[in-house]
């Protein structure tokens, strides 16, 4: 399962280049670019005629910043777990496994 996957290479890529702070702070930020950037072209692709080329270029775009939006999105989900339990060096087993199943 690809999706699957692109969790365990985020995590990887988190913890041995670039740093779990960094990757999260990223995929968020990638995220709310990418939402005003399809905000913008979907306000665009709305205002212009029927079959105008733009139209299909705006398309294209869309479908870039969904598969931005979804690479972001493993990136986030796959080091926000890691990076919550960081946090809690003195805890517990069962304060830890709370944790992971709230």
């Amino acid at each position: 399962n690809a999706p699957a996957l692109l969790y365990i290479i985020a995590g990887v890529l988190a913890d041995i280049r670039f740093g779990r702070y960094k990757v999260i702070a990223c995929s968020i930020f990638i995220s709310f670019a990418l939402l005003f950037i399809s905000s913008a072209a979907s306000l665009v692709y709305n205002l212009t005629e029927d079959g105008h080329a733009v139209q299909k270029w705006l398309l294209w775009v869309e479908v870039g910043v969904y598969l931005l939006h979804f690479m972001a999105t493993m990136a986030f989900k796959g080091t926000i777990l890691q990076f919550g339990l960081d946090q809690l060096p003195e805890a517990t087993s069962d304060e830890l496994s709370s944790f992971i199943h709230w």
